[in-house]
């Protein structure tokens, strides 16, 4: 979905073992611009983005409703630089749980997840970031506008030596 829906519109979103495969520079595997509060759950995907600053997963949240979003036991695999696994961004109460993901970074300058939020509950367990270049960032919080929590049990570590 790429156009937001009316204020106060709810959106329960499932996408499980489903292969997104993308080549162009900039394009994005799964992207969802929402306006109203969302349920959601991404469970056993695979991503691939082979063309430079390409994404894995998008989502933005402009409305004032609540996001609780599950990304559990995905691929990210991009292969250009400046590539991104998972992009949030919203403007109300975020919760997300991020738990077995692998996201696999080829080119500098990427990262596994990048979030902008407010009031945030993440729990990022148990993720691998394999950094195969160097200059890759694991998890990447542009801003965090509070309260929140931040939990964090992961391995990052670079493959390229």
């Amino acid at each position: 979905l790429s156009t937001a829906g009316g204020a106060g519109s709810s959106l329960s979103l499932t996408a499980r073992n489903n292969e997104f495969n993308t080549t162009q520079a900039g394009a994005t595997g799964l992207r969802l611009a929402w306006n109203g509060s969302l349920s959601g759950t991404l469970d056993s995907n695979y991503f691939q983005g082979t063309g430079g600053g390409s994404t894995g997963f998008s989502y933005m949240n402009t409305g004032t409703a609540p996001s609780n979003l599950a990304l559990t036991n995905n691929e990210f695999v991009l292969l250009g630089g400046n590539g991104t696994g998972a992009y949030l961004n919203t403007a109300a109460s975020t919760q997300v749980s991020a738990i077995g993901n692998t996201f696999a970074l080829t080119g500098s300058g990427g990262a596994g997840l990048r979030a902008t939020a407010v009031a945030p509950a993440f729990t990022l367990t148990s993720n691998v970031i394999k950094d195969n270049t160097g200059g890759v960032t694991g998890f990447l919080f542009d801003s965090l506008t509070g309260p929140g929590t931040m939990t964090f049990n992961n391995k990052i570590g670079r493959a390229h030596v």
